[in-house]
């Protein structure tokens, strides 16, 4: 499900992918951290892979995934009971933080 997020949003059909993305724009980061930026937009995400993945940046990402998953499952029609966002989230971390390590490896 989280493969299938990342690759509807992010374009990553493999977690190799991940070593082309275009990370967010340093200035626009640091700014959003500071609370002075209007951060991620939701139509063009862009992980700071130079960050860490609880930074400000990437955690209204996590959020924003997470809405973006509750669409994917309604219209596949997943249905995963008593699970959170926290939960979701936890997964879509772990996930950036393996496509993270590929991207800084390229």
């Amino acid at each position: 499900l989280i493969r299938r997020l990342y690759s509807r949003v992010f374009d990553f059909c493999t977690d190799d992918d991940a070593m082309t993305h275009e990370p967010a724009p340093a200035e626009e980061v640091k700014a959003y951290n500071q609370g002075i930026g209007t951060g991620p937009q939701a139509h063009d995400l862009h992980w700071d892979m130079r960050g860490l993945v609880d930074s400000a940046w990437n955690v209204a990402i996590c959020r924003i995934l997470v809405g973006e998953l509750h669409v994917l499952m309604d219209e596949e029609n997943w249905e995963y009971p008593g699970r959170s966002d926290g939960y979701y989230q936890d997964y879509i971390k772990e996930k950036f933080k393996r496509l993270r390590t590929k991207w800084r490896t390229a």
